[in-house]
């Protein structure tokens, strides 16, 4: 009502309904019918319409705001606390829930959006770190360590309606991760609340005079801690390599000449330091542009060598047991033996990491399936001399699977380790010892 000094009939189109006859009182229609196609509620809950979805042409089935309502709410979906159904006119088109979650994630089309949704899923089922803040009361971290992923993914955290709020980077984490703070105590909850503003997508120190720079200090401090301890523990110590210019592909420039190549391994009396030369010791490493002072992990994968005199298998079956090859159907020819049927874990369905303790002599192996499958059975190991992986299988005296809180000693028989398992959730870690302490440079069959 243009020119009326009553505010509540100048409020114009802000999407307040109230009854304008009820001059003392705000009203507004409790009991709406039902809107265009859709039926109407019968049951508690939130309806959200969508009018003139500006992405309907290209997203009908509502596939984009799927994918948003697993990105800010999967843990609150995980456990339970949210349920979520997209229709359109055409009818109900899909369907979150705590069972249904993961099949929806694995589904998602688009690879690196999948890779992402999969990480923070397979963080969240990890058992937490719990600490309890002074302010905050108790906070949970659920981080996942994995080599695998395209990039660092850093850590959501949240508050007790388990949405996501924000992500927070740490820079002197170099290892790929994905990992999620959660604050859910009552204290917590509402300290952290009054830090957010209105779009919820960040909290503010300035918001709270009193406990705001304090709380941000607490929960990024507790988040590098722990993702410090969680990768020393899993993936060891990193450390940068010399000579690590001489495992590059040849065809790699270093320093923008194709023709230099690093150093070379010389005799000598040899050195307690890591160096990438096989034996003797180090000379001096070639310079390696841009590197940033930072460390380099470094992951070796090497075909299989299947038959007694090192001839390579090019088709056929990659596991142990006493059925023999086939023809290819492309007409490849293939090489191999039969085996003694104990079921061999297939090596480039795994990725590994090691590193020898010099205290101890042991090698410590960290291996994670590439497959995302579960990978069981025998591990077999091999071993480069001259820089060449060749028939060479290192003399392992012991293996024992140090995954766990108590070591589980496993059987070794002719360079392989038997029943070990491998996920693609948690790593397994292993400590071998190679007879005489020697130092290799190991690979998996």
């Amino acid at each position: 009502v243009p020119g009326s000094d009553d505010p509540r009939q100048l409020l114009g189109p802000m999407g307040t309904y109230t009854l304008l006859s009820d001059m003392q009182d705000y009203r507004y229609l409790r009991d709406p019918a039902p809107l265009g196609p859709f039926s109407q509620r019968t049951e508690p809950g939130t309806d959200v319409y969508i009018i003139g979805y500006s992405a309907a042409g290209d997203d009908p089935r509502l596939e984009q705001i799927r994918d948003a309502m697993i990105d800010n709410f999967m843990a609150a979906i995980m456990r339970g606390h949210l349920v979520v159904d997209g229709v359109t006119d055409k009818g109900r088109g899909w369907h979150l829930d705590s069972g249904s979650l993961k099949r929806v994630i694995d589904s998602i089309p688009d690879p690196e959006r999948r890779t992402v949704m999969q990480a923070f899923h397979n963080a969240l089922l990890q058992p937490p770190v719990v600490r309890n803040d002074s302010r905050l009361g108790e906070m949970k971290l659920y981080i996942n360590i994995d080599d695998s992923l395209p990039r660092k993914l850093n850590t959501i955290v949240m508050r007790k309606p388990l949405m996501k709020v924000r992500a927070y980077t740490n820079t002197s984490i170099t290892a790929k991760y994905a990992a999620v703070l959660e604050c859910s105590s009552p204290q917590g909850n509402r300290i952290l609340r009054g830090m957010e503003p209105v779009r919820h997508d960040d909290w503010q120190a300035a918001r709270d005079k009193q406990n705001g720079k304090a709380v941000l200090r607490s929960i990024k401090k507790f988040i590098l801690e722990e993702l410090r301890k969680r990768v020393r523990r899993e993936l060891g110590d990193e450390i940068t390599i010399k000579g690590l210019n001489t495992l590059l592909p040849s065809e790699l420039q270093i320093d923008g000449n194709p023709d230099r190549h690093g150093v070379r391994a010389s005799n000598g009396p040899g050195s307690e330091r890591e160096s990438a030369s096989l034996q003797g010791r180090e000379t001096t490493p070639e310079p390696v542009a841009n590197t940033g002072g930072k460390s380099v992990n470094i992951t070796l994968t090497k075909p299989a060598v299947t038959d007694e005199d090192g001839s390579p298998a090019s088709t056929g079956r990659q596991r142990g047991g006493q059925a023999k090859r086939g023809k290819h159907v492309a007409g490849i020819p293939a090489t191999g033996r039969s085996d003694d049927g104990a079921s061999a874990i297939d090596g480039s369905n795994l990725s590994m990491r090691y590193w020898y303790d010099a205290k101890s002599g042991d090698y410590i192996l960290v291996l994670r399936s590439r497959s995302g499958d579960t990978e069981k059975g025998a591990l077999r190991l091999t071993a480069a001399l001259d820089g060449t992986f060749g028939n060479y299988t290192p003399p392992i005296e012991t293996a024992v699977d140090i995954s766990g809180a108590t070591p589980r000693p496993l059987d070794v028989k002719e360079g392989s380790i038997s029943t070990v398992k491998v996920t693609s959730k948690r790593p397994t870690k292993l400590r071998v010892h190679i007879k005489g302490g020697i130092r290799l440079q190991l690979g998996v069959k």
